[in-house]
């Protein structure tokens, strides 16, 4: 049984011979809305790639650059958006990409508005401006494609669950936003984001997604699940998560306890967060070149199967050789796959097994 029910996407007309059907298309742009099976009602879109008469190109081959983000200026983003147009432009064929846009910590600014906490900067954001720095990653993409008319670009919107670890009271703690009015809020921006790809006539490439960095030991399973929640609330759009389960079991280790002090997880309580929630398909940071990240996550695909009847569909899989070779830190020696890498230690494990078998789409490295 699939999660979703897969829905042929229609070809997409030519930028060349004029967009006079755009409103009537619109509805099956790079993505589909379809009810997710298994986990209830949606509605939920399904990023496809497009069907056409050739080959669609993705994984390691063609593995995108991801970003931790410190600035939402649109020029900047724009002209990252067209540098991988332009690198589409000129690869022959069809590309099928997937860009996450890191923008930090879940906040609230002093206005009321919801945002977050960009990187090195450490500037706070709101989402209507990173919905602008996204739209314009977008439009850029778009507009230098030039006569490739049929490579796509989802962009994962992404933000985390993270919280100070010496945060003890609810005073202290008011200034990370882990909670079910944040994802609320980020799913919105999520749909209004798509809905702009549609009005300026984007979306027959370019679509958005949210997306998520959780981590184990950086919050409790309680307001994970809470931020997931309210994110399904309104969302019309999928949520990536990429993050690891760090402490799960491992081939040496099989009954090894996930997450670490003070957040302790269950395995159904990882499972949820991974693959339960209704919106959730994983992107999982393999960055171990021991191959560990990559058995914890072909183990929590089998607990799927094993407890849940349905093993995990791996969307992508996220490296950090790019991020380690910019900004090195102390684990990276140990830390940093290439995208080969870490795309084949997860698929082998996957797809050695026929319970958890499939092709794992999508292949990113994420850098400063």
């Amino acid at each position: 049984m699939n999660k979703a029910l897969w829905k042929k996407a229609l070809p997409q007309l030519a930028k060349l011979l004029g967009v006079l059907i755009v409103l009537s298309l619109a509805r099956f742009s790079a993505v589909d809305a379809t009810p997710r099976v298994f986990q209830g009602t949606g509605p939920y879109r399904i990023f496809l790639p497009q069907i056409q008469n050739f080959i669609v190109e993705n994984g390691p081959a063609v593995y995108t650059t991801s970003y931790y983000m410190s600035t939402v200026n649109g020029t900047t983003l724009y002209n990252r958006g067209c540098a991988l147009g332009d690198r589409d432009l000129k690869r022959p064929g069809t590309q099928d990409n997937m860009v996450i846009l890191d923008f930090g910590g879940p906040r609230k600014l002093s206005s009321g508005a919801y945002g977050a906490r960009l990187f090195i900067t450490a500037a706070y954001v709101s989402t209507s401006q990173i919905a602008n720095a996204v739209e314009q990653f977008g439009k850029g993409y778009y507009n230098c494609t030039g006569d490739d008319l049929s490579s796509t670009l989802v962009i994962g919107i992404g933000t985390n669950n993270y919280i100070y670890p010496d945060c003890k009271t609810d005073g202290d703690c008011d200034i990370y936003q882990v909670n079910g009015a944040h994802g609320q809020a980020w799913a919105q921006m999520v749909n209004e984001v798509n809905q702009w790809f549609v009005d300026n006539g984007y979306s027959r490439q370019v679509s958005a997604a949210g997306a998520n960095d959780i981590e184990l030991s950086w919050n409790s399973y309680a307001a994970t699940r809470d931020w997931l929640d309210g994110y399904d609330r309104v969302n019309q759009y999928e949520m990536l998560n990429f993050g690891a389960i760090p402490g799960c079991p491992y081939f040496a280790s099989p009954g090894a306890q996930c997450g670490s002090s003070p957040y302790l997880w269950s395995k159904e309580e990882v499972w949820y967060v991974t693959w339960g929630s209704s919106p959730v398909y994983p992107v999982p940071e393999i960055y171990a070149n021991s191959g560990v990240n990559a058995q914890q996550w072909y183990l929590m695909s089998v607990y799927a199967y094993q407890t849940h009847g349905l093993a995990m569909e791996f969307r992508g899989v996220m490296t950090q050789f790019q991020s380690c070779q910019v900004n090195p830190d102390s684990a990276c020696p140990v830390l940093d796959n290439t995208p080969l890498e870490g795309y084949n230690q997860l698929s082998g494990y996957v797809n050695g097994d026929a319970r958890t078998a499939h092709k794992i789409r999508w292949s990113t490295d994420i850098t400063w």
